[in-house]
């Protein structure tokens, strides 16, 4: 049985997509003083800068970074302004490939993890982007409406 496509290539790419504007990247990665003590828990700066990078990405778009992949410059400096961390040492992090799993092990059990407010998951903006952009109402569990 053929698979039915639920999204077209373009809202795939929307929702996949990484924060632009620098009012994304607030909106998604300001950290709150939870996020912080957690981060800070971590030994050496390139340490807290890795864990806080992993939290950004799990919380949106909603994956791990990929092994092999670096993340934007935009998001290094966001990051490294709040912690107060130069972003160039990010590939000091995660030398031991340990660490990183470790982290991520961390990270998917922490509450912090999860998308702030928690309707604004990668799949439900992309629904409330579209629900704005047709003019219709929506209410969700999770939402005191």
């Amino acid at each position: 049985m053929p698979r039915r496509n639920l999204l077209t290539p373009a809202e795939r790419t929307g929702l996949l997509a990484f924060p632009a504007t620098d009012d994304e990247l607030i909106q998604h990665y300001t950290f709150a003083d939870p996020d912080l003590s957690v981060i800070r828990q971590r030994r050496g700066s390139h340490n807290r800068l890795g864990f806080a990078v992993q939290l950004c990405y799990l919380r949106y778009p909603g994956f791990a970074l990929p092994t092999d992949a670096e993340p934007p410059a935009s998001l290094l400096n966001i990051v490294g302004r709040q912690l107060r961390i130069e972003p160039d040492i990010w590939p000091q992090y995660a030398q031991r490939p340990e660490t990183r799993r470790e982290h991520l092990l961390e990270l998917q059990a922490c509450p912090t993890t999860r998308p702030r407010p928690s309707c604004a998951s990668a799949g439900k903006t992309w629904y409330v982007r579209k629900m704005d952009l047709t003019g219709a109402s929506m209410s969700c569990a999770c939402c005191p409406n």
